[in-house]
């Protein structure tokens, strides 16, 4: 009788845990936004969704006006819609932050010029050498030798 009480509760309280985090996954927003500011429409985002959003002042434009309406949309979509692009956000835990996006380019840096290079990484016996390491001298950047050679006739 004990254990049979005992998966009881567990079961629900599984089924409460699953409860919640679809809720917490299904945070929508309703409103309709006539020329408001950017900080006006973050407030309520932050009050129908329970979020906390956090971002710096100079890396967000606070006083872009925005006209937009949303029902029942997702916090995905309403920040997609009001952000600009040149700023990322990402969910975390219940707060949302915004950051400014990062140039992940490498050819974005003009002072570095690309080279290809090419070879054979061989052992004493002159053997290729399967998933060895290779790496560019100074830099972070390098990779891996392939897991197949290809012999040429």
């Amino acid at each position: 009788m004990n254990d049979r009480r005992n998966s009881f509760f567990r079961l629900f309280l599984l089924i409460l845990l699953c409860m919640g985090v679809q809720s917490l996954g299904a945070q929508t927003v309703t409103k309709v936004f006539k020329n408001e500011p950017l900080k006006a429409v973050l407030k309520e985002v932050e009050r129908q969704t329970k979020y906390s959003i956090i971002y710096k002042t100079d890396e967000v434009n606070e006083n872009k006006k925005i006209t937009a309406s949303f029902q029942q949309a997702t916090v995905n979509n309403v920040l997609a819609a009001v952000l600009d692009k040149d700023v990322e956000y990402k969910l975390q835990n219940r707060m949302i932050i915004i950051t400014k996006k990062t140039v992940r380019n490498i050819a974005a840096a003009p002072s570095q010029s690309l080279h290809r290079v090419t070879g054979k990484v061989v052992d004493v016996n002159g053997e290729p050498v399967i998933g060895a390491s290779v790496q560019v001298v100074g830099q972070s950047m390098g990779t891996i030798t392939p897991d197949f050679v290809i012999a040429s006739p």
